[in-house]
Parts: structure tokens; sequence; C-alpha cells
């Protein structure tokens, strides 16, 4: 990952503020939530999320048991904390009862550059098709001629945890990229979207297909990157983009 933050963009910044939907059983009101960057003090935490939380709903991670294995864990771990070394990583938090910060959802994003090469560190043979995976998508990508930029946000990942789900944060979470990219002077997000219901929150925010393909078609250009039963759940996997 060849791209570094601009030392003045602080961190952290407040990338925007929203009420949920939910009226909560404490206060009979609606929490309130922002969204700001993922800081240091947080990156623990967010890791074990997107890890075992993450990892066993996401369909590509579920089907293929992933965190049931110790070196796919291992794998899928490292491969967060080099996406969070860049500092860019979106994280929601609302107050608990005590008036703390608590977290309740987040966005694992990092900068993809021109020229960047698709590198992974990989000993699981789990995590090695899982990323064949995504990388098979990769390659149809053509933003950077398309949208004649050189750089563009991407991720790997949106997870809200299961007690604040139906607040709508996910899509609110997907829309703080927007001046998040403006001020780091991005003009496009991408993003692989897995899973049916995040596919849905991305067309409900605005993001557009750039690629879409079945599992079970890129299983037959390539038998190793077969996901069990995966079309179950989901049919398509989705490269999906949004301008800014």
């Amino acid at each position: 990952m060849s791209w570094k933050r601009l030392n003045s963009v602080v961190i952290p910044t407040v990338w925007s503020r929203f009420q949920g939907k939910k009226l909560t059983d404490r206060t009979g009101k609606k929490r309130e939530y922002w969204v700001q960057d993922i800081t240091e003090n947080h990156k623990e935490e967010v890791l074990n999320h997107m890890v075992y939380g993450f990892g066993s709903e996401e369909p590509m991670c579920k089907y293929n048991k992933a965190i049931s294995y110790q070196d796919a864990t291992k794998d899928l771990r490292k491969s967060w904390e080099k996406v969070l070394e860049q500092n860019v990583g979106l994280i929601c938090l609302t107050k608990d009862e005590d008036g703390d910060p608590q977290i309740a959802a987040m966005n694992c994003t990092s900068v993809t550059c021109k020229g960047d090469q698709l590198e992974h560190e990989i000993n699981s043979k789990i995590v090695a098709k899982i990323f064949g995976t995504l990388d098979f998508l990769e390659a149809k990508n053509d933003a950077f001629e398309r949208f004649g930029i050189d750089k563009y946000l991407s991720a790997m990942g949106v997870y809200v945890l299961p007690g604040f789900r139906g607040d709508g944060i996910a899509a609110e979470v997907l829309k703080a990229r927007e001046p998040l990219c403006k001020a780091l002077d991005i003009k496009a997000s991408l993003s692989i979207f897995t899973s049916k219901y995040s596919q849905a929150v991305g067309n409900k925010v605005g993001f557009k297909d750039l690629y879409s393909v079945s599992y079970a078609d890129i299983a037959k250009e390539n038998p190793k990157l077969y996901h069990h039963n995966i079309e179950e759940h989901t049919k398509n996997i989705e490269l999906k983009y949004i301008c800014y």
C-alpha cells in the first residue's frame, strides 16, 4: 500500500452524525451515533469483531468455516491489520449507559493506488480461496481508466454488531465515506460486496455495479474458487462503485 494519509487531516475526525431508527428500551429515545476514524485504542477490538463477528457471517468465510481454523483466523487478522495501518478505517460509535463511547459498527476502508500490486501473505487454503475470489473480481476492475483516477477508497468489510442492527447503521457508515474521500481528495469508492444484505445497502446509498458475477460462474472458470453451498445464501458477488 503506497498511499499515505495527509497529516493535515486530523485523526480522529468525525465524518458524520446521525440518529438511529429505533426507540431504545432504556430511554425510550432514539440512539445518537457518530462515524469517525478508527483510532489506535479501538483497533484491537475492531480486529476481534472483524475476525470473529464478520468472519462468522460473511458468506465466503461462513460457508468455508474459516474461523474454525487457526491458520485462517491468523491470515484474516493479518490482512485486516494491514488495512488498518493506513488509518482511514471508519468506526461508528454511540454512548453506553455510563456515557462512554461504545462500538456499534466498523468499515475497514483503505486506499488503493494505480500500480499497487495485489499481495497477500497467506498460509491458509481457505483464506487463499477467499482472496482468490476477491482477486478474480479485482482483475475485472478498470476503474482507473474508466473514471480517470489514480486512487480510490476500497474496503475489506462492513460489520454492524448484532445489538445495534435495525438502526440503519450500515447505510450511514457507507455514506460517511463521502466526506472522508473529499477531505483526502479521493474521487471514488469501490468495494466488493459479497452478501445479498450488503449489496442491498450499497444499492440504497448509491453504489452501482462495475462488475457482477455469480459464485457458480467463478467456480466454472476456476474450480479452486468453489464455495460449497454459498448460493443458498447469496447468488452473486458484486464489485460496486460510487463517484464523488
